[in-house]
C-alpha cells in the first residue's frame, strides 16, 4: 500500500511539475489512478476474505487431525 501511495504521489508530482503534459493526458492518468485504487481495494478485500478462509480451513484440519488421533 505504501508503494502504491508513493507511486501515486510521484505520478501526481510529475504531472504537476511537467508543463509538457496535456490536460487530456493528465485527466487520463487521474482516471487510471482512480481505477487502480478501486482495484487495490477489491484485492485487499479478497485478501482479507481468503485469510479468513485459510484460518477456518486450518482449524478444521486441526480438528480432523485430533479426531484421527483419537480414533487410532
Amino acid at each position: 500500500m505504501k508503494l502504491y501511495f508513493k507511486f501515486s504521489l510521484a505520478l501526481i508530482l510529475a504531472a504537476t511539475l511537467s508543463s509538457c503534459i496535456s490536460q487530456s493526458v493528465h485527466q487520463q492518468k487521474l482516471d487510471e489512478n482512480q481505477h487502480l485504487q478501486s482495484v487495490i481495494k477489491g484485492l485487499e478485500s479478497d485478501y482479507e476474505r481468503l485469510k479468513g478462509d485459510k484460518n477456518q480451513l486450518a482449524e478444521r484440519n486441526d480438528s480432523l487431525n485430533r479426531r484421527l488421533l483419537e480414533a487410532i
